[in-house]
């Protein structure tokens, strides 16, 4: 039997629909496309961890790009976030990850915390719990990308850093602020990036745990402005966790943007006596 060649758009499309295992999914693309890949299970939620492409250097934190592979329930999910999930399986086997230094990929459980729990029972929550006690992790950064599939601009959101400014003075916050501005400098680069308040993601578990973390998402420019002057919250983020989250709302812009941040985080350099750990 001929097997069909993998497709991000096709992996996109079986992610949206109702009973989709998107575990299985994922981790049944990785292994079509030969990707080394294992569980990392924390409490009751797995996680899937993309082994680096090339030997991990000393001395240097570990990029660790993130990308929650559940939904909301009775939420096609399109937006948030298998767009990201599927340009993501497809990125890690490509040349791009295959050559890059200290780069890894986590597609991460449970980001969708509904009415009535705490952030402790967030996947990323767990996780990090469960990474604070491996030698191995603790040169770990985190670059969370969810809601990135609607939009002509990447957004690095300045709200981990507002949160911890305000609870957790010191290091924690030393941390991030580095990686925030380490991350705008390189995207100079490649592509213009807006610092703007967003809703939190997986990085706020990861920050809380003492892991320098930022999230990247995309929002259309006008969208932005209204948000920045306005106040008027973002029609894309109106749409999530909601029915309305279908691959209509997609835009084609979005795929090769995340294709330049992907790209960008890729070729950084991040030393531990810029980012202690």
């Amino acid at each position: 039997m001929k097997i069909a060649p993998f497709s991000s758009q096709d992996l996109l499309s079986r992610l949206v629909e109702p009973r989709a295992d998107r575990l299985e999914l994922v981790t049944g693309s990785l292994r079509q496309l030969g990707v080394p890949h294992e569980i990392l299970t924390a409490g009751d939620t797995r996680h899937v961890w993309v082994h680096p492409g090339r030997r991990v250097l000393p001395g240097r934190r570990i990029k660790t790009i993130v990308a929650h592979h559940d939904r909301y329930p009775d939420s096609p999910g399109a937006n948030d976030n298998a767009a990201a999930v599927a340009r993501l399986v497809e990125l890690s086997a490509s040349p791009v990850y295959r050559k890059a230094q200290n780069l890894q990929i986590l597609f991460t459980d449970r980001e969708e915390v509904v009415a009535g729990d705490r952030l402790r029972e967030q996947g990323a929550w767990k996780l990090a719990t469960w990474l604070k006690g491996q030698p191995d992790a603790k040169r770990w950064c985190f670059f969370s990308f969810d809601v990135f599939g609607c939009g002509d601009t990447p957004v690095l959101s300045t709200t981990g850093g507002l949160l911890l400014k305000k609870r957790l003075h010191g290091a924690g916050f030393d941390r991030w602020k580095t990686l925030f501005h380490a991350t705008l400098r390189r995207m100079a680069r490649f592509s213009t990036m807006e610092p703007l308040a967003t809703p939190l993601s997986d990085d706020w578990s990861f920050t809380a745990h003492g892991f320098p973390s930022v999230l990247l998402t995309a929002l259309p420019m006008a969208e932005i402005r209204g948000w920045r002057k306005r106040r008027e919250y973002p029609k894309t983020w109106q749409r999530i966790n909601s029915i309305d989250d279908t691959p209509e709302t997609l835009t084609p812009a979005s795929e090769g943007l995340l294709h330049r941040v992907f790209q960008a985080i890729a070729g950084m350099e991040l030393t531990l006596r810029d980012l202690p750990a």
